[in-house]
């Protein structure tokens, strides 16, 4: 499902383009910047995370991943 969110980091408002996928049993996010940046985000448990290879600060995960639980879909996260 793609998803656009609202977010303001430092004073800055962006949209983000959110992708969910599956990949084996986890549901992950993948997250573009208007810049074309990408990062792909998953929750375990209380706490979003990234892949190694992206490079978000994690004020910046966890203020996606707030805006990501926002979009009330009822997932349950492994």
């Amino acid at each position: 499902m793609r998803y656009e969110i609202e977010l303001s980091l430092n004073g800055i408002n962006q949209t983000l383009n959110v992708i969910s996928e599956t990949f084996k049993n986890w549901i992950v996010w993948k997250v573009t910047f208007k810049s074309g940046q990408e990062a792909m985000l998953f929750k375990c448990m209380d706490v979003w995370m990234q892949r190694n290879e992206d490079s978000l600060d994690q004020r910046t995960i966890a203020a996606i991943g707030k805006q990501i639980d926002s979009l009330n879909l009822n997932i349950s996260y492994a």
